[in-house]
């Protein structure tokens, strides 16, 4: 296979999946401490997972830097594609890495197979700029520090603010609206509970009532409130009869 028929074949691949670089655009300047913006587009069926890689003058070699960058370029692994928006500071790594400065960088994606196959997705059109400048404070993390999660995973150094983000406010937003509706749904439990028992007694009271003025009827003689109480004993008299006669036998 001829160099011109891979060019062609990588070129296809990034075609058919869809992927393209936003940020950087041509011409950009990073800096050398962050944060650098790493934007992108892709479509349905693209991997899940991908890597991000730092080409200068096309090449994939570099001096190591530990905790930042890899021997070929990789500084980001396994991020999701779906969050299309990247921030990547080096100075929130530990020990505060630079990236190396200068001209003709670029962006390589690509997705790698469990057996290490690679797939190139998609490549920043032109180059930018890395420039040197002051460390800056830490996206979200605090300054210039990693939580010992992170830090443990060395090539898991991009961090992506605005997922962060976007996540914590719909987790705080899930939460406040469990604690509203738990709030309503045992409000409405005590107020239907409050609203049955005086149901119940009003039932009770206007059967004694009732009671009460079919005795007076049949008495022949006007119902006052006495007789209300004395049915109201008689009731707990036959019912305490009727337990206590129970119990003897």
């Amino acid at each position: 296979m001829t160099l011109l028929a891979v060019i062609l074949y990588l070129s296809l691949i990034g075609q058919v999946f869809g992927v393209r670089f936003v940020l950087p655009t041509v011409g950009s300047n990073w800096t050398d401490r962050g944060p650098n913006s790493i934007e992108w587009t892709y479509e349905a069926g693209s991997p899940e997972l991908v890597n991000i890689q730092l080409l200068h003058n096309n090449n994939e070699s570099f001096q190591p830097i530990h905790g930042l960058l890899d021997a070929d370029g990789v500084f980001a692994v396994g991020i999701d594609i779906a969050g299309s928006l990247n921030i990547f500071t080096p100075s929130c790594i530990p020990g505060n890495p630079a990236l190396p400065t200068g001209s003709n960088y670029s962006l390589r994606m690509f997705s790698e197979t469990p057996n290490g196959t690679r797939t190139n997705l998609a490549t920043t059109e032109g180059t930018f700029n890395i420039v040197a400048a002051e460390a800056t404070e830490c996206l979200g993390l605090g300054n210039g520090t990693f939580p010992s999660s992170v830090a443990s995973v060395p090539t898991s150094i991009a961090t992506t603010s605005a997922n962060l983000s976007s996540s914590s406010k719909r987790h705080a937003g899930a939460i406040a609206g469990g604690v509203v509706g738990g709030l309503i749904a045992c409000l409405l439990v005590v107020a239907g509970t409050v609203m049955y028992n005086r149901y119940r007694r009003d039932i009770r009271k206007r059967m004694t009532q009732q009671f009460v003025i079919k005795k007076g009827l049949v008495l022949g003689r006007p119902v006052d409130s006495k007789d209300v109480v004395s049915t109201n004993h008689t009731k707990l008299w036959r019912k305490r009869s009727s337990f206590l006669s129970t119990y003897r036998n």
